[in-house]
């Protein structure tokens, strides 16, 4: 059996190498919607609300009006009338 010649050894050395790192590097790629998904699981508690039909649009309009997105809107009422009772 023939050694392979050291130059050609030394090539195959360095391509297993740089194919070990590629691979790494792709397992730890980051994830942003992987981290937003988890970072809201862990910070935020969802629910689903329900109303009647038109009244997102009208909530959506009026969160607009006044700077906010819909959820900011919903809590902002919702802290008000916690706040008044």
């Amino acid at each position: 059996m023939d050694l392979p010649k050291p130059p050609q050894l030394f090539r195959k050395i360095i391509y297993h190498k740089a194919r070990e790192r590629k691979s790494k590097m792709q397992k730890e790629e980051f994830n942003q919607i992987k981290y937003q998904n988890e970072f809201k699981k862990k910070n935020y508690d969802r629910f689903e609300l329900v109303m009647p039909k038109g009244q997102k649009e009208v909530i959506r309009q009026r969160a607009k009006a006044a700077g906010q997105s819909i959820s900011e809107y919903i809590n902002s009422a919702i802290t008000e009338k916690m706040a008044k009772e």
